[in-house]
C-alpha cells in the first residue's frame, strides 16, 4: 500500500511540473495544425491486447494529387 501511495505522489508532482510544457505542446499544435490537438489510436500490445495510446497530433490533414 505504501508503495501505490508514493508512485501516486511522484506521479502528481511529475504531472505537475511537466504541465506547462504540454500546455504550450498544445497550443502550438493547435495554432499550427488546428482541431484536434489530440490523436488516439489502438495498438497491439503484449499477448494481442488492445489498448488505446493518446499522442499529440502532429501530421496534417491534407493530401497531394496522388493521395
Amino acid at each position: 500500500m505504501l508503495k501505490r501511495t508514493v508512485d501516486q505522489v511522484v506521479a502528481l508532482i511529475g504531472l505537475v511540473l511537466v504541465s506547462p510544457v504540454l500546455a504550450i505542446v498544445g497550443f502550438l499544435v493547435w495554432r499550427n495544425l488546428g482541431w484536434p490537438i489530440l490523436f488516439r489510436q489502438e495498438r497491439l500490445g503484449l499477448d494481442e491486447q488492445t489498448f488505446r495510446i493518446i499522442k499529440f497530433r502532429t501530421m496534417t490533414q491534407e493530401r497531394g494529387a496522388d493521395g
